[in-house]
């Protein structure tokens, strides 16, 4: 809980950090189609009236609560984002017709309420699945609307929080939305909006604390928590059966190739660190070489992560990930191969689930082969001291020292 309560506050952070600009005062945020991790999700005609009916409804019970209109706009502005949508999500959900047409609608339950209960909800991320695993349709479904919400608290959020500060107490949620919605989905002229108030908004701290406040109460069964974490930090999760299986199949072909590649590559960059005159002191040398390897098959948003927050390259794999390839030979083994190719993300959803799929197996085989032996701690087991042992040889050499383990007899364990 405490990393997805870091990565929440972190998207509040974003949702809050444009106060001055051209703003559409009214505009339909939600469109036929919503595109969602490369794949086109078909909206139910009036989809974007239903979501703006739910977030007033989440905001008016919010506001209310808490009395945050005593504190001023800002402290609505600041439930208005990411925050509100954690409400959203906990009480409805998309789902699918006969046609492959999505439509939102309100459950009888909450989340929390349902994993007490013999509902589908119940358990969802830990048993619905067939196999005992995620059920795919109600993930889906979730993870659309919590896609739906932030996307329209992004673009309406300033709007929300002026409409929540002047009607809440004299109003119900369904007056509000009656008057509010149509007008908001319906494209008007653009006019100047300015600041909420002259001072500066400290929106680490507002953010921080609103956040932490929503995630107490509108999580407390971890099932949100768990959603976003498996989003953020394990997106093969999402992936079919299928991707799945491919993606452990696939740690176990390219073990030996990723070990060596990621060895590697922490020598060079080691024959560089040695160039500075910090790595003539040994005990700062130990210590930069043991970082190095400590962050071998991590991306930029290690450090982060280690403090709770969520990384934005979902995954965090490893910075030089997008370098290589994985391919299927004949016989249907997979192959890490070189490549010179620009590596982006597909518009497609089946080009979308191999790009994960990709990072996931180069992601894993490296934490494996690296991570998870250093915390064995079993003799031969410590690259960074072999790493400073072996300084004078080629990355290659020591590639070939460090992998064999891994390269001749402990793929299974993979």
């Amino acid at each position: 809980m405490g990393v997805m309560r870091c990565a929440a506050l972190a998207a509040a952070v974003v949702l809050c950090a444009c106060l001055l600009s051209t703003h559409v005062d009214a505009k339909k945020t939600l469109q036929k189609k919503l595109r969602m991790r490369g794949k086109d999700y078909k909206l139910e005609k009036g989809t974007d009236l239903k979501m703006c009916d739910a977030i007033v409804h989440e905001m008016h019970k919010e506001v209310a609560k808490h009395s945050l209109r005593d504190g001023g706009e800002d402290e609505i502005f600041d439930t208005a984002g990411m925050a509100i949508c954690l409400g959203v999500v906990q009480w409805y959900t998309f789902a699918k017709n006969a046609k492959d047409v999505w439509s939102l609608s309100k459950r009888e339950m909450s989340l929390d309420e349902a994993e007490e209960s013999d509902s589908p909800y119940g358990g969802m991320l830990g048993m619905g699945g067939e196999d005992g695993g995620t059920n795919p349709d109600m993930m889906e479904g979730l993870m659309l609307t919590k896609e739906a919400c932030v996307k329209f608290a992004e673009d309406l959020q300033m709007d929300i929080s002026e409409v929540m500060y002047a009607g809440v107490v004299d109003k119900t949620p369904e007056e509000i939305s009656a008057e509010f919605c149509p007008k908001a989905v319906r494209p008007e002229p653009k006019t100047k909006r300015t600041k909420v108030t002259e001072e500066v908004r400290d929106t680490d701290t507002q953010s921080s604390d609103r956040m932490q406040e929503f995630l107490r109460e509108k999580d407390t069964s971890g099932t949100i928590a768990e959603l976003l974490e498996m989003e953020s930090l394990s997106p093969e999760k999402m992936l079919t059966p299928q991707g799945q299986a491919e993606v452990k199949q696939g740690r176990i072909d390219i073990a030996c190739k990723v070990c060596k590649t990621a060895v590697r590559k922490a020598g060079e960059e080691l024959q560089e660190i040695r160039k500075t005159p910090v790595f003539k002191d040994r005990w700062q040398r130990d210590s930069i070489v043991t970082d190095l390897v400590a962050g071998l098959c991590h991306g930029e948003d290690w450090e982060k992560i280690k403090e709770g927050y969520m990384p934005r390259v979902p995954g965090d794999p490893p910075v030089w990930v997008d370098q290589y390839d994985v391919r299927q030979d004949k016989e249907g083994t997979w192959e890490l191969r070189r490549t010179s190719a620009t590596m982006e993300e597909s518009k497609s959803q089946e080009m979308h689930d191999a790009v994960v799929r990709r990072r996931a197996m180069i992601t894993g085989a490296c934490r494996t082969a690296i991570d998870d032996r250093l915390e064995q701690a079993n003799d031969g087991d410590d690259l960074a001291e072999l790493l400073i042992e072996k300084i004078d040889e080629t990355p290659k050499a020591v590639a070939a020292i460090y992998c064999e383990a891994v390269c001749k007899g402990r793929k299974s364990e993979l």
